[in-house]
């Protein structure tokens, strides 16, 4: 059919499709990842293309992602060349299904409104069953022992480079709520100072975050020094910048690590970001070196009387939900704590709150107790 992808096969409308979020990276590698287990699945399974898909196969699909076989999966990080690489890394979870239908639901609609398929298979399966509802896992934030232990191994670290971008990294994020692409992304030219009527002069950072909204997220002082120690080690290379605000907050300490990639025709390639060292540290390299971190610091954790396994299981993640939950024990307003972090609504803000937990047990413990003697 004509389509206005201008794709002749179904690999050339999925890499068509996929391409519209090239500017949004973590949308792009989750987006990519469903739907190549589903054309994986097609291929393996139903031995048939992906434009031939029906209803029932889409249901077919829900019950494989339910029980996904043992022979799908591989819990070991392997190259994708290698034989032993499989598609998953463990059963995915109620929310990660729903996430995987939701996203190939997008997928077939998009190749439907581009005039590629006349249907969309999987709309039917949507409207025919409940799916799980997503609950926030609250937990995975830090208490004020267990941060408290963090810093603790941040200052037991060697003193240098890795130290001061490690604390930079930290910091930020555990004082101002930024998501991990967001703080990736930020560069010098998102930052201004801001002079206001009985208030102290303040750096302000501008981020761009979901749905495109960008917010101004007030530094901390101490943030802003840390933040110009770990730049000074560049200096001089960036005097020589003809973008200045083009330098990133946080920076790569060692050339780049050659990677795959896709070139301009869609073939992979081996590629090197950079060759010299204060590029921009990517997403995926403030998150391995955070998991780094937090693995070292479980070692530790069990001679303090903490548990080793939250530590194991810590991302960047835990950051932010320790900034909101801080935020809100310290009295910060509600509406505030929303607008900072980037939340939709006040809802999503108001998950963190103890105060309405703390009600009902208050509430349920002064009931009169009813029980056979």
């Amino acid at each position: 059919m004509a389509n206005t992808l201008g794709a002749k096969n179904d690999l050339e409308a999925v890499n068509a499709w996929l391409g519209r979020y090239k500017e949004k990276p973590s949308t792009l590698r989750s987006y990519r990842k469903e739907v190549e287990r589903f054309l994986l699945w097609c291929a393996q399974e139903l031995k048939k293309p992906l434009s031939s898909v029906t209803s029932p196969d889409c249901q077919t699909y829900r019950e494989f992602l339910q029980a996904v076989p043992r022979t799908w999966i591989e819990p070991a990080p392997m190259k994708r060349t290698d034989p032993g690489w499989r598609a998953f890394r463990a059963q995915p979870s109620a929310a990660s299904q729903k996430q995987a239908l939701v996203i190939l639901q997008t997928l077939f609609a998009g190749l439907v409104d581009a005039g590629y398929l006349v249907a969309n298979p999987f709309r039917s399966l949507m409207k025919s069953f409940n799916l799980p509802a997503s609950r926030m896992d609250l937990t995975r934030s830090f208490t004020e022992k267990e941060w408290q232990h963090v810093l603790r191994c941040l200052d037991n670290l060697p003193a240098g480079p890795e130290r001061l971008r490690l604390k930079c990294i930290l910091e930020l994020l555990v004082t101002s709520g930024v998501r991990l692409d967001e703080l990736a992304n930020a560069r010098h030219g998102n930052l201004r100072q801001e002079s206001l009527p009985d208030l102290p002069m303040t750096w302000i950072l501008t981020v761009t975050g979901k749905r495109n909204k960008t917010r101004d997220i007030p530094l901390n002082e101490d943030v802003v020094h840390l933040l110009a120690l770990h730049g000074g080690d560049f200096r001089e290379e960036d005097t020589k910048s003809t973008d200045p605000k083009n330098i990133p907050l946080i920076r790569t300490l060692h050339p780049s690590v050659a990677q795959w990639g896709r070139g301009e025709g869609g073939e992979f390639e081996v590629r090197v970001a950079s060759e010299r060292p204060g590029s921009a540290l990517s997403a995926a390299g403030i998150y391995a070196v955070l998991k780094r971190f937090f693995k070292h610091a479980a070692n530790s954790a069990a001679e303090n009387k903490l548990d080793a396994n939250r530590f194991e299981r810590a991302s960047t993640h835990w950051m932010r939900h320790t900034f909101i939950r801080q935020a809100l024990v310290d009295g910060v307003p509600i509406e505030v704590a929303s607008e900072l972090a980037g939340h939709a609504s006040l809802t999503t803000t108001s998950i963190y709150s103890t105060q309405e937990l703390a009600r009902k047990i208050k509430a349920v413990q002064g009931m009169k107790r009813r029980v056979a003697a």
